[in-house]
């Protein structure tokens, strides 16, 4: 009996993920010693499915199906029609062969799925028929799925680094400055650079002491935007991605908040719960769910009204900087809390 993770492009970067982690915790949970990553990667994954490229890479979960042992558990990503059908097959299989295989959706669910249209509500209702068990990533989340549209049989697992103590560890008042970092993919779409960077200004024009420090890759057309902000190289920076983990948690040991004004999110990204474990105040605007759900927690973040944004983040900087012991400590509560997923 084994858990397998079916992610077909899992890659490197995926060891400090959800796409992992999922895998590890339903592993501990079940007692189950043995777990496998399935994909396409022969170096990486225990279970190598080769592509020939003329069929979706999704087509590589029937290539699995004949390896799965009776008792084994399968973990899908992404409430996708594919999933959906993966989900069906599988399932059908392990009756047909009397497998009695157990079948996991880890769902990423974004903001934008909640209280949205019937056909997503259908899917979410047809993934509770179909998987023994939904992922999800916050309370709401699973208040969501479990009363409004009645899918039973639902777990809540945090979106948080395998390496959290890493974090964690760097967590304290020392040394730190009035600094906001945003942490992110600047210049997707997704992430609403233009806009963070448009409230941010005004927000260091009303308090000079800060500075906005935008960390991680950038879109050549935002780079073009953000250098040429009259704020750039005195209230506001740029800094590339940081690939070592040592280098990068001591890096966010320095700020003391961090900043999501993205159009949406699957859960809480992992670099707010980076932020949040190295004892930054991580603010998120109220579409996005995560910020208000933890804050109800008294962990270290909190959420902003969309009509009032710069205002709100005004305040919550002058009560991080006169309230970092108190920011800390909420630190080491959500630091409690992620270390009972482990």
């Amino acid at each position: 009996m084994k858990v397998i993770t079916f992610f077909p492009l899992y890659s490197s970067i995926h060891r400090y993920k959800d796409v992992f982690f999922a895998g590890l915790y339903i592993s501990r949970v079940n007692k189950i010693d043995d777990y496998m990553i399935a994909g396409i990667d022969p170096i990486l994954t225990d279970i190598s499915l080769p592509h020939n490229g003329f069929l979706p890479r999704s087509f590589l979960f029937v290539k699995l199906l004949p390896l799965l042992e009776k008792g084994d558990r399968v973990i899908l990503f992404h409430l996708t029609y594919i999933s959906l059908l993966q989900g069906v097959l599988g399932r059908f299989f392990s009756v047909i062969l009397n497998r009695k295989n157990v079948f996991y959706l880890k769902g990423d669910f974004s903001s934008k799925g909640m209280n949205s249209s019937m056909l997503t509500r259908l899917q979410f209702w047809i993934a509770g028929k179909i998987f023994h068990n939904i992922i999800c990533e916050l309370p709401a989340h699973k208040i969501y799925m479990s009363e409004m549209i009645q899918v039973s049989k639902v777990e809540t697992l945090p979106n948080f680094p395998l390496d959290w103590k890493l974090f964690s560890n760097v967590c304290s008042t020392e040394n730190r400055v009035r600094e906001i970092l945003v942490v992110a993919r600047h210049g997707v779409e997704q992430k609403n650079s233009y806009e963070t960077l448009g409230v941010l200004s005004q927000v260091v024009s009303i308090l000079p002491g800060w500075k906005v420090v935008f960390l991680g890759p950038i879109t050549e057309d935002f780079k073009s935007t953000l250098f040429a902000s009259d704020l750039y190289n005195c209230n506001i920076f740029y800094e590339p991605p940081i690939t070592c983990r040592k280098e990068y948690s001591q890096r966010l040991s320095k700020s003391m908040v961090g900043v999501f004004l993205s159009l949406w999110e699957g859960g809480a990204p992992l670099s707010a719960s980076e932020l949040a474990l190295s004892g930054n105040l991580v603010v998120g605007v109220e579409r996005l769910i995560f910020p208000l759900d933890y804050e109800k927690l008294n962990f270290p973040f909190r959420c902003v009204s969309e009509s009032a944004t710069v205002n709100e983040i005004v305040d919550i900087l002058r009560y991080v900087d006169s309230n970092q012991d108190l920011v800390i400590q909420s630190s080491c509560q959500y630091k409690e809390y992620i270390a009972g997923f482990t």
